[in-house]
């Protein structure tokens, strides 16, 4: 699900940055794009239920 909302977000960006109209809108834009684009660099945590962290159990 983040992986979508990510995405969408990318896409929603750069139409936006596209059809801004002025500098002030269009600084806006570009600053969310650069947070969001930084996300690609951000390692994530697999939520699926592996043992990370987890004391071993033998």
């Amino acid at each position: 699900m983040d992986s979508f909302i990510h995405r969408e977000n990318l896409a929603l960006y750069r139409r936006r940055l596209v059809e801004a109209k002025d500098d002030a809108t269009r600084k806006v834009i570009q600053q969310l794009l650069t947070d969001e684009e930084a996300k690609d660099d951000i390692p994530r945590v697999s939520q699926g239920g592996g043992s990370a962290g987890k004391p071993n159990a033998s």
